[in-house]
Formats: structure tokens, C-alpha cells, sequence
């Protein structure tokens, strides 16, 4: 059974070195409102993945070789839809992949699309190879996937923001469950970009007359 996932393989190379170019040069261009993300981020982000399936092929070997030839290219498939439109290392450098036509993060519908050829034994090298050049030369980083999927890789929250976000939310859940109140906030004032803080009436704000009319009151 090995040997014939490896003819299979073979084949599926030689058939991408042909086909991926050939895709890449009839498949129309998309025309997007978002500038390129960085390409060292997505360089990153790609390295992180291939790792993680490195690591989910040499575990499952254990078991069986035939499943984790079939498990480990599983998540290069799905990855984009894994946590909004991230996969672990979109995630740990802060790169999201969303829809052309709504902006919205794709789902694993959307990832499925965007990287089948990786799913695809041998072919999955030979479109490791292509898809990384064209990230590189496209002028908004679009590759091959992307075109099938009307998708594109923008910036996005990395997982330090996510972090924090859920630190913040924590403490103040905290603050509720303790009985500390806390500061309600105002809109932005347009003019100077700041906060501002309600506080609660005290005798302090009241008009001078009025408190010279109570002592005067209080005195007679």
C-alpha cells in the first residue's frame, strides 16, 4: 500500500508542476481593496503550519503510516478556518484571511477552497513551491488558492491582542463578582480624543449661592 501512495504521489507532483502554472496564468486576477500583508509575517505563519503537520505525521506514523498520510495534509486544508480565518500561525503573527465580497473571515468552507492543492499528495509540494513565488511577486500577495476562494491574507489580531482581551474581560468580571464598581465611560470627545469619566453629584458641584443659603438657613 505504500508503494502505491508513492506512484500516487509521483504522479501527483508531475501533474502540479504542469497544471499549477498553467492555473495561475488563465485563472482571472482578483481586484482588491486591501493592501498586501507582510511576507516575512506570512513566510512565518507558513512555517508554523508545515511544523504542526510535520509533528502530526511523525505521531500518527506511530499508529499507522496510511493515516497519517491522510490526517497530517487534513490540516493544511482547514487551517484558515480553524479560528476565524486563522490558522496557529496566522494567529501567533497576526495575519487573518478574509472574503473579497464581505470582508468577513472565511470559514472552513472557504479554507477547504483556498488550499484543496495542498490536500492533494505530491501536488501539495509541487503547489508549496508555486504558491510561495506567487505571494511573493503578486503586487496584493494573492496566490493561486486565493483565486479559487475570492480570498486574500490581510493584517489581523495576533494572539498577544486575544490575550489581552481576555485578561481584560476576566478582570472585570472579577470586579462585578467582588462588588467594585467601576468607572462607566463616555464617548470620545471629538476634539480632544480622550475619556471621559462620570462621577457621581457631590455637595462639591453644587452652586455656590445654594450652599450659602443653607448655612445662612441653617444659621437663623
Amino acid at each position: 500500500m505504500l508503494d502505491a501512495y508513492l506512484t500516487f504521489a509521483v504522479g501527483g507532483f508531475l501533474v502540479g508542476v504542469v497544471l499549477i502554472p498553467l492555473a495561475i496564468r488563465n485563472v482571472r486576477p482578483l481586484v482588491s481593496p486591501y493592501a498586501k500583508a507582510d511576507v516575512e509575517r506570512r513566510f512565518i505563519a507558513s512555517f508554523v503550519d508545515l511544523w504542526i503537520t510535520v509533528a502530526l505525521f511523525v505521531t500518527v506514523t506511530h499508529y499507522s503510516t496510511f493515516l497519517a498520510t491522510i490526517i497530517a495534509p487534513i490540516y493544511l486544508v482547514i487551517r484558515d478556518g480553524l479560528f476565524g480565518g486563522q490558522s496557529f500561525g496566522k494567529l501567533m503573527v497576526g495575519l487573518v484571511t478574509v472574503r473579497l465580497e464581505s470582508g468577513k473571515p472565511v470559514q472552513l468552507a472557504g479554507s477547504l477552497r483556498r488550499n484543496f492543492l495542498f490536500g492533494i499528495p505530491g501536488m501539495n509540494v509541487a503547489a508549496l513551491f508555486f504558491e510561495a513565488r506567487q505571494i511573493q511577486i503578486d503586487e496584493q500577495g494573492v496566490r493561486l488558492g486565493d483565486r479559487f476562494a475570492n480570498t486574500q491574507v490581510v493584517h489581523g489580531k495576533e494572539a498577544i491582542d486575544i490575550l489581552k482581551m481576555v485578561a481584560d474581560a476576566a478582570q472585570w468580571i472579577l470586579r462585578r463578582i467582588r462588588g467594585v464598581s467601576i468607572p462607566e465611560r463616555r464617548p470620545r470627545s471629538r476634539r480632544t480624543g480622550s475619556w471621559k469619566i462620570r462621577s457621581r453629584p457631590s455637595l462639591h458641584n453644587k452652586p455656590l449661592k445654594k450652599r450659602r443659603a443653607r448655612r445662612n438657613a441653617r444659621a437663623s
